[in-house]
């Protein structure tokens, strides 16, 4: 059996396997992509999960500074901004982003005052587990924008493996 697979950038034909799944689906939805498959005239959409957010943002968050990054999920667009601490100062940054709005960084010496800040304020938030996050092999160039794009990438993918976030008391 022979389907048309649509997965935003292209167009291709391909077969289905015995069980009835398009080949390089899969793929297209790990990717964030949403693919749409058209068997017999029919056109079913498959892939990505509906995230709540529009905007992923990664933050790379030091005692001196922070490095945020913020990805547009409808149109890719990449907003950029070196903070200072402030928790103020990096929730106005996040609420002049189009929302609704995501926010992860790695958990680390900074502790979570920040994490609690922006979900008091109602901005989802996530610290992520540094062991847990995929790194490309290649990439041994550590920056701070680097760090802040890559997990605002994999916020947009849903690959982030968050911890929990204590009370203030503890």
């Amino acid at each position: 059996m022979i389907a048309h697979v649509d997965a935003g950038c292209y167009t291709r034909r391909t077969a289905l396997d015995e069980m009835g799944v398009v080949a390089g689906v899969s793929l297209t939805c790990k990717r964030g992509l949403q693919a749409r498959v058209v068997l017999a005239g029919r056109a079913t959409d498959v892939g990505a999960p509906v995230r709540g957010q529009c905007t992923s943002v990664g933050l790379d968050v030091h005692a001196r500074s922070v490095v945020a990054c913020g990805l547009d999920g409808e149109t890719g667009e990449l907003f950029e901004r070196r903070l200072t601490p402030a928790h103020g100062g990096v929730l106005s940054w996040v609420r002049s982003l189009p929302g609704p709005v995501a926010v992860t960084y790695e958990a680390g010496p900074t502790g979570f005052g920040l994490a609690r800040f922006l979900v008091a304020a109602g901005v989802d938030c996530q610290v992520a587990a540094p062991p847990e996050l995929q790194r490309p092999s290649e990439d041994r160039v550590k920056t701070d924008v680097r760090d802040a794009r890559h997990l605002a990438r994999l916020l947009h993918l849903g690959e982030i493996v968050a911890v929990a976030v204590p009370d203030a008391e503890r």
